[in-house]
């Protein structure tokens, strides 16, 4: 298979990244770290992306890059753009300068769209439950240098009030962020889980479904576009025509249903399946029976869609080729499920919001979460950006949305390095 498409790229530090949605739009700030035609880096800051505004009519050219397509990646190319699009592709030989022309020496780094995290919690010691308008444009901001130009903000199970703080303070962030990654929607994760496969979801707040407690949260909030529940208890089903009705994804996660459950889950609207292989369900034996789970039905259901968080570290390089060979680039979609502490050092940090979230410990990049029963890894993640790169991949489209759903698809891309992602 070809590399690009499971391997992620190990980038220099200086790496361009250019914002792309269905890899049509560029939007109109690049970012980058490179130098270029009267444009100054900053000197020592190797990480930093710096916004470029790009004046109306004013032609942007990439010259010297590697350009991620969904073909493939192409040298010998140059990117012409205008008012914020891509004009064309054309060959260094054909390409015709004009005076005006604004240009970028991409230095042989590669120029790739912008990565779309469709699932996130937090980023440079902020946490989206943190129920501020600072939290949020710090997560936003911090991601944004790595390359994510637009985001899923993501909540964790939590109490109802704090649901409701999170929608109204979305919304004032929204209006605010200048800087940082676009936000495009809500998450929400929980609280309708499985106690036998919380993770490091917060037990004390799990529940079943009840209408009269999901329709006011629907009609709380219009910026939900996606909502993670397990399929297997009561309610769930009807939650999940209801969310259809409403052009908001149900996903499956944090479960433990079997084969059957999950074909009638994706035939009421499940389409997509939250962190496969973290906190969900695989062969077990029940009364001398063997039952397929969930992983099995993600491969089995062919329209199922899945996420994965493709660090080499919450799934190893056999699984990330197995799930590539077996769903494929139109059915994968990547994501960080990163936690506040993405950007941070190790040492003490928080899950979920600064006043009722949970206790991690950070070692050597890897968080991890005490519970009960044992020590539960939560979400990883590198002080040094730039550095102790893996070569998993994230070059494959995000396509988890339904067709009729108003919302953009998400596209993966690269710019992260090792340990930037999470899940349990």
């Amino acid at each position: 298979m070809p590399s690009y498409l499971w391997y992620m790229v190990t980038l220099p530090t200086s790496t361009v990244c250019v914002s792309v949605t269905g890899y049509l739009f560029l939007a109109l700030s690049i970012w980058y770290s490179l130098p270029s035609k009267g444009i100054k880096s900053t000197p020592g800051d190797k990480t930093e992306r710096k916004t470029l505004k790009i004046k109306k009519m004013e032609r942007l050219i990439i010259i010297n890059g590697e350009l991620i397509l969904p073909t493939g990646i192409e040298t010998n190319k140059i990117m012409v753009c205008r008012n914020g699009k891509i004009e064309q592709i054309v060959s260094s030989e054909a390409y015709i300068p004009q005076a005006d022309d604004r240009i970028i020496d991409a230095n042989q780094q590669y120029v790739s769209p912008g990565f779309i995290d469709i699932h996130v919690h937090g980023g440079g010691g902020h946490d989206f439950m943190d129920g501020t308008v600072e939290a949020f444009l710090g997560v936003a901001e911090t991601h944004a240098r790595y390359g994510t130009t637009a985001m899923v903000p993501t909540t964790l199970t939590s109490t109802n009030e704090e649901l409701m703080t999170t929608f109204a303070v979305y919304q004032k962030a929204k209006s605010l962020n200048k800087k940082g990654a676009q936000f495009i929607g809500l998450h929400l994760e929980g609280p309708y889980f499985s106690p036998k496969q919380c993770g490091a979801q917060d037990p004390n707040h799990l529940k079943t479904p009840h209408p009269d407690e999901y329709n006011t949260i629907l009609e709380a909030s219009q910026d939900i576009v996606r909502w993670s529940i397990a399929p297997e208890l009561a309610g769930a089903i009807e939650l999940g025509e209801k969310l259809n009705s409403c052009h908001i994804l149900p996903s499956i996660a944090h479960t433990d249903a079997i084969y059957e459950e999950v074909v009638k889950a994706y035939e009421a609207g499940y389409t997509h399946i939250t962190h496969l292989y973290s906190a969900m369900s695989t062969i077990t034996r029940r009364n001398a029976y063997r039952y397929a789970g969930v992983v099995e039905a993600a491969y089995l259901i062919d329209g199922m869609t899945v996420e994965i968080i493709a660090d080499g570290i919450h799934l190893p390089k056999p699984l990330l080729q197995f799930v590539y060979k077996f769903k494929g680039a139109d059915k994968t979609a990547l994501c960080t499920d990163a936690m506040r502490g993405a950007g941070m050092p190790d040492g003490e940090s928080i899950l979920g919001s600064l006043t009722n979230g949970q206790k991690v410990i950070i070692e050597d990049g890897v968080g991890q979460a005490s519970r009960p029963f044992g020590i539960c890894r939560k979400r990883s993640y590198r002080r040094s950006f730039g550095k102790n790169h893996d070569k998993y991949s994230r070059h494959t489209p995000n396509r988890c949305y339904p067709n009729d759903n108003p919302y953009p698809r998400p596209h993966s891309a690269c710019g992260f390095p090792k340990g930037f992602f999470g899940g349990r």
